[in-house]
């Protein structure tokens, strides 16, 4: 019964192919996995924070509850946590990060997207520096953000040589199994 609900949910939710969803691919991943990883529920606004929901995240939240992927519990009227859709989904989500293939594809995908997000982020950054570079000579009072930016440059940086050396893991994995 966990592999036919894992079949079921590689199919209906994670597979890629079906451009009527209000969600990705790296979305349902990033939820399966993280489901997977402990029996608590999910906290709704620290996944909101992730890159994969930064973009219409309530949105394909939604739509993930509407599939039945995953239930929202609410308190006091607003959104507070997430768990599996269907008890069944539990053990189910557990099989399937078991798969080291399967998990390395997904991860590859979700590292894409947080490596692009990165990416996005680097490139505003040097394009205030630029802005700020054209300015009249005032380093005074423009210091203290171009010393901001390069931090934020530095940080965005680091993370984006996190995932790439995570991202090279997942290709071995890729690679050497079948």
């Amino acid at each position: 019964m966990i592999e036919q609900s894992a079949s079921e949910i590689m199919k209906m939710h994670i597979t890629p192919g079906n451009e009527e969803r209000q969600w990705t691919v790296q979305q349902a991943w990033q939820i399966v996995r993280n489901l997977a990883k402990s029996d608590s529920p999910l906290r709704y606004n620290e996944l909101l924070l992730s890159d994969a929901f930064a973009t219409n995240g309530e949105k394909a939240l939604a739509a993930l509850e509407q599939a039945e992927l995953i239930s929202v519990q609410s308190q006091n009227g607003r959104p507070h946590s997430i768990k599996p859709g269907k008890p069944i989904y539990g053990p189910a989500f557990k099989e399937l990060v078991k798969d080291r293939v399967l998990a390395a594809k997904m991860d590859l995908a979700v590292l894409k997207v947080q490596i692009g997000a990165e990416n996005q982020s680097i490139d505003k950054y040097e394009q205030e520096l630029t802005l700020l570079g054209g300015l009249p000579s005032q380093a005074g009072e423009l210091k203290s953000r171009i010393y901001w930016l390069l931090g934020k440059i530095q940080g965005s940086q680091k993370k984006v040589e996190g995932y790439e050396k995570e991202s090279a893991e997942m290709k071995k994995v890729l690679q050497t199994e079948f």
